[in-house]
């Protein structure tokens, strides 16, 4: 039996700052009594994999365990898979396979965020191959990603719209892949980085209300402010934002419209510290995970010094109460809004309680950042 099977519910409580909810501990032992390999390297794997690995930095007993266990199962299994077969592991979009040295990904954005875990994995075991892979991935998005008309780096080989989810997929591993090799390697990494959130910034950051639009499409960009819409575009600002020296130019311009549209995000909260479904519509359903993703970039912007504490803690904290105030003691979350953009541009209505998934992954990354007090670099 793996290590991390023998850990207790209570070893991980003790493990957590005690003012995290029972259910971020239950949401960590689910995982444990699931097999590794069956999440997958898509986002909906690779997300909670990272989570895991943030709480494994903690001290969490089983975490980094679990995750490495991950890490081998597909190791040992993917690159034996036809591209059909490795096409069955996911529900993504279908794109170009790509062979790495020691993993097999698509050219959907979705896919590159295995890069998020496995820079944890080296980060935390010095394993070459989990390095391999951060660069693998960087070298694809930077030499053979597609581009649309206006230089967006695109969802994918063949969908004809681009959405903020997009740019987090593109300049997180470049910035992460930026930082594990030698500066004069890196660079390129950053300067596509650089250029990609300038690009999303202009098309979706609405300046008339400060929110993120959906999705931009073939006639043009759509009519709805998704709530995770405001999440993905604000969690690409700090990824880039933690890699950029101070005084590079681009680094101004983008706390500029990191202020900006966090006031305009802010605005947009409920009493109750919830982002609705549809961010500009207080009528439609106070949502969850859009909510975890603006106040991890809201508290993480405020502890290194990007945006003034005293004008955005208390909204924070609210959306945090919110946010905790939904997860249940089996490690359950609610008020999720389930589906993705494009059903959310046709005003598709949705709000589930989930326990696996990207959305977990958000979430034990909102507990780690939450209970961070001490600026990182």
């Amino acid at each position: 039996m793996a290590s991390f099977q023998n850990v207790t519910l209570e070893q991980i409580r003790q493990a957590l700052p005690r003012e995290l909810p029972l259910g971020i501990a239950a949401i960590i032992r689910n995982y444990y009594h699931r097999e590794p390999i069956s999440f997958n390297t898509d986002w909906a794997g690779t997300m909670p994999m990272w989570g895991l690995a943030m709480w494994a930095r903690r001290g969490v007993p089983g975490a980094i365990e679990y995750v490495r266990a991950w890490f081998e199962a597909h190791l040992a299994r993917d690159p034996q898979l036809s591209d059909e077969e490795f096409f069955a592991t996911y529900t993504g979009h279908r794109s170009r396979v790509i062979r790495g040295r020691h993993l097999p990904f698509t050219m959907y954005c979705g896919m590159f965020g295995l890069v998020f875990p496995c820079a944890e994995l080296y980060r935390q075991t010095g394993d070459e191959r989990a390095r391999d892979i951060c660069i693998d991935v960087a070298d694809a998005i930077l030499y053979r990603g597609r581009r649309n008309g206006l230089g967006l780096a695109a969802h994918d080989d063949h969908w004809e719209y681009d959405i903020p989810d997009a740019c987090f997929f593109t300049v997180q591993p470049l910035m992460h892949a930026a930082a594990i090799v030698e500066p004069q390697r890196g660079w390129p990494y950053i300067e596509l980085a650089t250029i990609q959130l300038r690009a999303y910034i202009d098309v979706f950051l609405d300046r008339s209300i400060g929110l993120a639009r959906t999705i931009l499409g073939p006639k043009g960009l759509g009519k709805t402010y998704w709530c995770r819409a405001q999440g993905w575009l604000v969690w690409s600002m700090i990824a880039v934002l933690r890699g950029l020296p101070k005084d590079d130019p681009a680094a101004r311009e983008f706390l500029e419209d990191l202020e900006f549209f966090a006031d305009g995000v802010v605005s947009a909260v409920d009493e109750n510290g919830a982002i609705h479904a549809f961010a500009n519509d207080p009528k439609s359903a106070p949502e969850t995970s859009g909510t975890a993703m603006v106040a991890i970039a809201l508290h993480e912007s405020m502890r290194r010094g990007w945006l003034d504490s005293c004008k955005y803690a208390d909204v924070t904290q609210r959306m945090w109460d919110f946010c905790r105030s939904h997860i249940t003691d089996d490690g359950s979350f609610e008020k999720v809004y389930y589906e993705w953009a494009l059903p959310a541009e046709l005003s598709v209505e949705s709000s589930k309680t989930v326990k696996f998934g990207p959305h977990t992954g958000a979430l034990l990354w909102m507990a780690d950042e939450m209970t961070t007090i001490a600026t990182t670099t």
